[in-house]
């Protein structure tokens, strides 16, 4: 699996946790609950927590973190290609070394 298919899943992921907790809201307002009051906390408190979980995906997605995310990645780029060129430069600059059949001290520096 590929870093660009697992970005989807958690943006689909991050997707349907909003929206339910939307729609479970809409439906609380319109359609409230006829339950017994022992049964109505833990209702609420799963509601919280989803609505919790909401919360921690619209910070990640609007907050500081995105933006990190995308600077981590665009730093890494940056060092790759330096790497890269430096090992280009390096590779060019040494003479090449024959090393006789067997015996790999033969023609070291």
């Amino acid at each position: 699996m590929t870093s660009e298919a697992w970005t989807d899943t958690q943006k689909l992921l991050a997707f349907a946790l909003v929206l339910s907790f939307v729609i479970i809201i809409v439906l609380l307002m319109f359609f409230p609950p006829k339950t017994d009051a022992s049964s109505a906390p833990a209702l609420y408190g799963l509601i919280g927590t989803l609505g919790g979980m909401a919360v921690t995906v619209s910070t990640y997605y609007f907050g500081s973190s995105k933006g990190s995310s995308n600077k981590d990645d665009t730093i890494s780029g940056v060092v790759a290609s330096q790497a890269k060129t430096i090992e280009d430069k390096r590779t060019d600059q040494q003479p090449a070394v024959v090393r006789a059949e067997g015996n790999p001290y033969v023609g070291q520096p």
